[in-house]
């Protein structure tokens, strides 16, 4: 039996929480406004708190601090709230209260949080519309979460065997579970009802040759950007270089295909890493 059949057979995974229920609802209605939005926000105070606390942090440099919610939904906009909401929302309802003594769960929230950065500037360069570039990139990883909740025993063989051969993640973890954490987390936004290109982004992050939702490639380049760009989850998983980027097949077949981001666009990339390295940091911190 695979992971996607277990998982089928765990009765207590979680359900969509219930203030994304509501977010979601709100902003995909043509009626409703900036006030409708805080109003869900607000009923999560913790919710809302992280909400403020992004809207204050440098990355926005709004000229005076924010203390409301519905002035914070105004200044950041609906798909910003929005994504910050799903992504918040689906690691509170994934995270155990103890554990990660063998893995940095600081480092992993760090490592997603500049992969959602990084895969919206892509997608803007790469002309995608919609609001799904920040939240696949935030919620890459998920399935790493489900395999943790889920699988601890399996999950922390794949850490040590990260640690002791030092090979990437997903090679040992494709050997070990029979597919990867991109599937296994698409798997649960597909439960979900989540929107169908935010579920190919995390799903086929790690094979976006084989997905035609253009948000996969996005996802796929800003995740190697994240670990180019020294934003790996364990330090002794292999770093990135950008020559073994562009010599992967996966790269090659992207570029041979026209689906790929201009060098130039993939350079800029990693110098606004670059600037916003610290910064993104600690709101990344704001958020745990």
């Amino acid at each position: 039996m695979n992971i996607l059949d277990q998982l089928k057979d765990i009765v207590e995974l979680p359900t969509i929480p219930t203030t994304l229920v509501r977010v979601l609802r709100v902003v995909q209605s043509e009626d409703t406004d900036a006030k409708d939005l805080a109003k869900v926000v607000y009923v999560d105070q913790a919710l809302a708190a992280k909400i403020l606390k992004v809207a204050n942090s440098a990355l926005y440099s709004l000229p005076r601090k924010v203390n409301d919610i519905e002035r914070a939904v105004a200044l950041l906009g609906f798909n910003e709230v929005r994504d910050l909401s799903l992504s918040i929302s689906v690691f509170d309802s994934l995270y155990l209260p103890t554990g990660g003594a063998y893995w940095n769960r600081a480092k992993f929230w760090e490592h997603c949080f500049v992969v959602a950065y990084l895969t919206r500037e892509l997608a803007r360069n790469m002309g995608l519309e919609g609001g799904n570039a920040f939240s696949a990139g935030l919620l890459h990883d998920l399935g790493k979460l489900i395999q943790d909740r889920y699988f601890p025993i399996v999950f922390r063989q794949i850490i040590e065997r990260v640690d002791a051969e030092q090979l990437r993640f997903i090679d040992i973890e494709t050997a070990l579970f029979g597919t990867d954490h991109g599937v296994i987390g698409g798997y649960l936004l597909g439960l979900w009802n989540l929107p169908d290109e935010l579920v190919a982004g995390v799903s086929n992050h790690h094979h976006p040759v084989e997905e035609p939702e253009k948000i996969a490639t996005a996802v796929y380049c800003a995740n190697e950007m994240a670990h180019i760009g020294g934003f790996s989850v364990l330090p002794s998983e292999p770093d990135g270089v950008l020559e073994e980027f562009y010599a992967s097949p996966t790269t090659v077949a992207l570029q041979e295909a026209g689906r790929l981001p201009s060098e130039t666009i993939l350079a800029n990339s990693l110098v606004k890493l670059e600037e916003n390295a610290e910064e993104l940091s600690a709101q990344a911190a704001m958020l745990l």
